[in-house]
């Protein structure tokens, strides 16, 4: 017979190893986050369920299992993408506080040209703490007429997050050094975040090191807060896209 404290260990392990990252909107390809660490979609292939999403920009929902994450948003355009994310929407973030996190309008830059029937897939990207990266990947259409929301788009209580500026800036897949109290974790990944969104990191990790100035907004209805460290532009909207939930 199993002795008590030893089954409760056992009963936990499935939500220890399972404390990945869930996308909640768009709807993920699947999920099961068994195979989340597998570059480029957790493991899972093109499907024909696509979300209508504005051609302007993206809400993003979805809840995190680690205490400290990277967060970074990639893009590819197209009817099957394969591995071919090659726009950077969300520049790696440094978010803080397991549970909901919500990005009401993630810019879709304006001169991708996007027009309504473009068919594409969004790659959300965190850090698995014992290496590489955890993917979750999306297939979206977009439309200017017809797009969808989130049931729920919030932050959970202490959530806050900043980007990531000049020489810290990485992929999100590329850091492992960020603490987890949950004890968590997933294999390494098969594969790294596709060199193809560089220019774009480049760009950012330009934009966020052009000022030392640190602006907040703060949600007084759920706590989340965001700290912007001269982002530029996207930084700006991300930013007042956290501010009004």
């Amino acid at each position: 017979m199993i002795p008590q404290s030893v089954l409760s260990v056992l009963l936990a392990l499935p939500l220890l190893s399972s404390a990945h990252f869930a996308l909640d909107f768009p709807p993920p390809r699947s999920s099961d986050d068994e195979n989340q660490a597998s570059f480029p979609c957790g493991g899972y292939g093109q499907t024909q369920n696509r979300t209508l999403v504005s051609p302007t920009s993206i809400p993003v929902a979805m809840n995190l299992g680690h205490t400290e994450n990277l967060v970074q948003i990639l893009l590819a355009i197209g009817n099957d993408v394969g591995s071919s994310f090659n726009y950077e929407i969300l520049p790696t973030i440094h978010e803080f506080g397991p549970g909901d996190f919500c990005l009401a309008a993630v810019p879709v830059p304006a001169d991708l040209n996007i027009t309504d029937g473009t068919n594409a897939t969004l790659q959300v990207i965190t850090n698995a703490h014992s290496g590489g990266g955890l993917y979750n990947c999306a297939d979206i259409q977009f439309s200017s007429t017809a797009a969808e929301s989130p049931s729920s788009c919030k932050n959970g209580t202490g959530i806050s997050a900043t980007p990531l500026s000049g020489s810290a800036y990485t992929f999100a897949n590329q850091s492992t050094g960020h603490h987890d109290d949950s004890g968590s974790g997933s294999g390494s990944s098969s594969a790294t975040a596709t060199a193809t969104a560089s220019e774009s990191a480049n760009s950012a990790s330009s934009s966020s090191s052009a000022s030392a100035s640190a602006t907040s907004a703060s949600d007084n209805s759920n706590g989340a807060a965001m700290l912007s460290l001269g982002w530029g532009l996207l930084g700006a909207v991300v930013l007042g896209a956290v501010a009004v939930l």
